[in-house]
């Protein structure tokens, strides 16, 4: 009955195409019948809803956005913490030099939790070291 009344598809989970699920939309506030809303920024972090919707971050709440964190090291090795969505299968990469177009994979994690945390070795001469999640689903 509500899906008829909002003109939601019922037999489509994401009605206006916009790589948001419907029942995150409505409970995020937005608009699951407007496709635009996935390019607005509703709290203004920097962050479109549709890169937080994907993140798992709230996209009402500018201080919950995707960052990579490093939250222990040692000479041999670094801990890296971020936002994760439970199942999303995320990589951890890294690069000593941001002018390098490439990134090493170093850990593929599935989230079991809402954060997830790596621990990862410290190639060795590394005096600098730039860390990347990508997600991979």
């Amino acid at each position: 009955m509500a899906e008829s009344v909002l003109g939601l598809d019922p037999l489509n989970s994401d009605t206006d195409g916009d790589g948001m699920q419907d029942g995150a939309e409505q409970n995020d506030g937005l608009d699951p019948v407007n496709p635009d809303d996935a390019n607005d920024d509703q709290d203004m972090d920097g962050r479109t809803n549709l890169e937080e919707a994907l993140a798992g971050t709230d996209p009402n709440d500018p201080y919950s956005v995707f960052r990579v964190v490093v939250v222990d090291h040692t000479a041999t090795q670094v801990t890296v913490s971020f936002p994760s969505r439970i199942t999303a299968i995320y990589e951890v990469q890294f690069k000593n030099d941001l002018t390098d177009p490439t990134w090493t994979g170093e850990t593929t994690i599935v989230a079991d939790y809402t954060t997830s945390k790596a621990t990862l070795p410290i190639p060795a001469g590394m005096e600098k070291i730039f860390y990347s999640v990508l997600l991979k689903n």
